[in-house]
């Protein structure tokens, strides 16, 4: 009977750290959050500015006039 008290207990110190680790990651989670949404905002920043630097250089042509 000891042993299985033993068992009983190891299971239920596993199944502790299982819901801490998984309340720990829930938090960590939602700490990123803002992180990876403040990132995505800079890539879009990024393009954008991409974007405008591709047209500013792009070559001057006159071809579109008649003369």
């Amino acid at each position: 009977m000891d042993w299985l008290e033993k068992k009983l207990e190891e299971v239920k110190e596993k199944k502790k750290k299982v819901v801490v680790c998984l309340a720990r990651r829930q938090e960590m989670e939602e700490l990123l959050k803002p992180v990876k949404e403040k990132c995505l905002d800079q890539e879009a920043q990024i393009d954008k500015e991409k974007a405008e630097l591709l047209a500013a250089r792009a070559p001057f042509s006159f071809d579109h006039l008649n003369f």
